[in-house]
């Protein structure tokens, strides 16, 4: 049976979709455009479509080209926009609930993130409460993009700041492949946090919870 005892040292995050909802952030860029030019846009529809990372991995691109206004200019704007929005984002209450329980313990907060570093670091900047656990940030990009998760290197990148042996660590994700496979090839423990249906995906996560704070049961 999985478990975690006195030997964790430090918890090590993914950022988007396990400690906020990153369909939030991204629908107040498209507010921001479709207001600016005059366009249809349901904010609320937009972030309970849990469906659309599915989709397309090019979220401006593919939702430009499902209204027929694309064009690489308009592209490039939102993508500006993406990377240095001002907005007022909140953790998960799970995640809260998680963090305060590790804070108060004094175990290690991490958080490990892909994705440009300047808009990494803007959701940092915009989410609500999570400086004050003073975790420590890793940007895989600043790796260069073929080193995040879940290459090794991006990894041994946190450990080397965190300094924690792997042994004394644990990696919380919602992805199956960047997080899960990228923790379990690194050789870390790792739980993956299933909030949604991950229809056709295998799963070989050390344990999957639907909530992060069931993780707090484990200890």
């Amino acid at each position: 049976m999985f478990f975690l005892n006195e030997n964790i040292k430090a918890v090590i995050f993914d950022l988007d979709n396990t400690l906020y909802d990153e369909n939030v952030y991204i629908a107040e860029v498209l507010d921001i455009f479709s207001k600016k030019y005059s366009l249809n846009f349901d904010k609320n529809k937009f972030i309970y479509n849990k469906d659309l990372r599915n989709k397309s991995n090019d979220i401006f691109s593919f939702w430009l080209n499902s209204i027929n206004f694309y064009s690489k200019e308009y592209q490039e704007e939102l993508f500006e926009l993406y990377q240095n929005i001002s907005c007022q984002l909140k953790l998960y209450n799970d995640a809260k609930i998680l963090l305060d329980f590790l804070y108060k313990k004094g175990i290690k907060i991490g958080i490990l993130t892909n994705g440009t570093v300047k808009a990494q670091k803007n959701k940092i900047k915009c989410l609500q409460g999570i400086l004050q656990y003073n975790p420590i940030i890793f940007y895989a990009r600043s790796l260069g993009k073929d080193f995040e998760k879940p290459h090794v290197r991006a990894f041994e990148g946190i450990l080397n700041i965190i300094e924690v042996e792997k042994i004394n660590v644990l990696f919380v994700g919602d992805n199956p492949y960047t997080d899960i496979y990228g923790a379990k090839n690194f050789g870390i423990r790792n739980i993956l946090v299933k909030r949604e249906r991950l229809d056709d995906e295998q799963i070989n996560s050390d344990l999957v919870v639907k909530k992060l704070d069931e993780v707090m049961k484990l200890w």
